[in-house]
């Protein structure tokens, strides 16, 4: 017997009535709040980097506007450095989060389940600014033009060279639903789910891929819903770096597929459901969350 799982006692316990529907529900609130969270520190980040090289950015409605559109104001490493600033604020901080979850197992919270998608958005960050790249290269009226995608472009790179790079970033977003399965199995509330194929494929469907779903759609619709009336909404160019964000997470979901049939051991489950009684949680950060979007559409943040 593992010595990471719990007491015998574990194996008793049942799950209560509408207990799927409610770590459903639960976690879709999770996704949302903290992509939001995730985002919005991501651009803030972005903008911070371009004020520290000399420029006047403005955080405004999801993204980061005023930047100079002169090439004579741009030196190419300064692009890179301010376009790449979101990605490696995603990989850093995801991968730190991704380790501070796991020194959160003797802890039956939700804070758990907040940490590790956390860390699931911020790795994600990084591998579909790969993902995107080399659609976007090149070509400045696309909707993919940004980040990598506009970094590459001022350094003359073809698009036939940033094939590897899309590439790899579909296979890091792969390699981060292998690293990330065993923190969202351990989410388990009975041994019973852990140890067997397809309690653990549903269990992550009401954990993970029920939640990318849903909180999929509660995003993209928040961002529609809360455009300013008088802002120069182009529809494409502010929702596609959102949707190749969410879409990338499938990668990272193919990726726990692939690992689901071979975890033994390891794992470490809890004597309760982590979620229980935790629903107001998640009403408090949605409200939060959708609040501070709609206070920062009409609020532009000057660096």
């Amino acid at each position: 017997m593992d010595r990471d799982y719990y007491e015998d006692i574990v194996d008793q316990v049942e799950d209560r009535p509408g207990g799927g529907l409610y770590r459903l529900v639960s976690s879709v609130f999770i996704y949302f709040i903290s992509y939001n969270i995730m985002f919005i520190s991501a651009s803030l980040f972005m903008a911070f980097i371009a004020a520290w090289v000399g420029f006047d950015p403005i955080y405004k409605f999801m993204g980061v506007y005023n930047l100079p559109t002169q090439s004579k104001d741009w030196h190419r490493w300064l692009v890179l450095a301010v376009y790449g600033a979101i990605p490696v604020f995603g990989l850093v901080l995801g991968l730190i989060l991704r380790w501070v979850n796991s020194l959160l197992r003797e802890y039956n919270t939700i804070l758990k389940v907040f940490v590790l998608w956390m860390g699931v958005h911020g790795l994600t960050f990084f591998g579909s600014y790969l993902v995107s790249t080399v659609i976007g290269t090149g070509d400045d009226e696309s909707p993919f033009y940004y980040g990598l995608a506009a970094a590459a472009s001022w350094f003359h790179l073809e698009k036939p060279f940033m094939m590897p790079v899309t590439l790899g970033g579909m296979l890091f977003m792969i390699g981060s639903g292998i690293f990330f399965i065993r923190g969202f199995i351990n989410l388990s509330y009975s041994r019973k789910v852990a140890i067997n194929y397809n309690t653990r494929r549903k269990f992550l469907m009401q954990v993970l891929t029920g939640p990318w779903i849903v909180g999929t759609i509660m995003c993209l619709f928040t961002i529609w819903l809360l455009r300013p009336d008088n802002y120069d909404f182009n529809r494409m160019r502010v929702l596609m770096p959102h949707l190749v964000h969410h879409g990338s997470i499938l990668l990272l979901i193919v990726g726990t597929i692939f690992r689901l049939d071979y975890i033994v051991g390891g794992i470490q489950v809890h004597s309760f459901d982590v979620f229980q009684g935790r629903m107001w949680i998640g009403l408090i950060g949605l409200a939060i969350i959708s609040g501070l979007i709609y206070i920062l559409q009409h609020y532009a943040i000057n660096f």
